[in-house]
């Protein structure tokens, strides 16, 4: 039996369910300038519209809803089956077919592993190099960028080899998208990289707004409880931001570093390597503890086995000995 703890009900009582956002706007309350937030909402049972107010909004819709498809010549004339790994739930419908998997990400890997075992053949489509992704003998070909489409199920790569195949699945990502935002948040997205952000997170102009979730290669879950509480922090008055100056200051000389290390676009909110600077930063400013470091190099180890242990790297067990070290047993 579940133990529920009794302020867990407490705050049902304050949620409302069964509800989309129309639009998130900011509007001045008072003569103090003070920003203050009008939320209207559709309810999916009734279709009633509502409109309340708040002091603060967190946006946590996530980035996994607008998948990027790539735009290829000749997809029009391709007669095999194409989807992005968004529609993807099983492997039972690729059975003795010939596949064409996009993108070697997380979601690339686990499909193109799945399907292996199902279809006639798979082959994975990518710009790594090969000896980074190890398939451990599965019937996994790893193949280059595509070129281009052509009549029939043919698909010819980059370095000049062709091939047939029965389906594609693109497993290319996702777009950021706030369609609910009003133009007065003053939020902008070319779908990657989300302007302007004071530590990724926190609207420079209007810092009551967060938006939570954005950056990559990172502890998710940990990431977020972390993001959670900084927010409460700022809002409950425990700390202040940097005046508007100095957090676009400090944007613009994070976006600075990244053109110099050469991050395209779609890295606009990568950390990798540099997590646990980011959450000790977080942590510094709000004065609340800090993700412990070991989760960090856990993080690490298992972004680094997907590639080179991929049949099995999730059978790996660790022992934490403490906050900043771990042992594999």
């Amino acid at each position: 039996m579940l133990r529920t703890s009794p302020n867990f009900f407490k705050f049902l009582n304050l949620l409302q369910f069964n509800r989309s956002v129309v639009q998130v706007r900011p509007f001045k309350k008072n003569d103090d300038d003070t920003v203050n937030w009008e939320i209207k909402t559709r309810d999916y049972l009734t279709d009633e519209e509502f409109t309340d107010y708040f002091e603060g909004v967190a946006v946590c819709n996530g980035h996994h809803s607008e998948p990027v498809i790539p735009e290829i010549e000749g997809k029009q004339e391709f007669d095999g089956f194409i989807m992005h790994s968004h529609a993807y739930r099983e492997s039972c419908p690729f059975k003795g077919q010939r596949v064409l998997v996009v993108g070697a990400g997380p979601s690339g890997l686990d499909i193109a592993l799945e399907v292996s075992k199902v279809a006639l053949r798979v082959s994975l489509s990518h710009h790594l190099k090969s000896s980074q992704i190890n398939f451990k003998g599965k019937s996994v070909q790893q193949v280059t960028d595509i070129l281009r489409l052509a009549p029939g199920k043919r698909v010819e790569f980059v370095d000049g080899t062709k091939d047939e195949f029965d389906a594609i699945i693109y497993c290319t990502g996702y777009k950021n998208s706030f369609p609910f935002l009003h133009e007065d948040c003053k939020i902008t997205t070319d779908g990657f990289g989300v302007e302007p952000l004071y530590k990724h997170m926190i609207n420079i102009e209007h810092p009551t707004m967060c938006l939570t979730g954005l950056v990559t290669f990172v502890c998710p879950f940990q990431l977020l409880d972390l993001q959670a509480r900084f927010f409460y922090s700022l809002m409950s008055g425990k700390f202040q931001c940097a005046d508007k100056r100095e957090m676009y200051r400090e944007l613009k000389a994070d976006q600075h570093w990244r053109r110099n290390k050469g991050y395209g676009p779609r890295q606009a909110h990568k950390l990798g390597a540099l997590q646990q600077e980011y959450y000790d930063e977080l942590a510094k400013i709000a004065h609340i503890k800090s993700i412990d470091v070991v989760v960090s190099k856990l993080g690490l180890e298992s972004t680094k086995r997907i590639y080179s242990d991929l049949c099995s790297f999730r059978e790996a067990k660790f022992k934490l000995l403490d906050d900043k070290n771990y042992l594999e047993l």
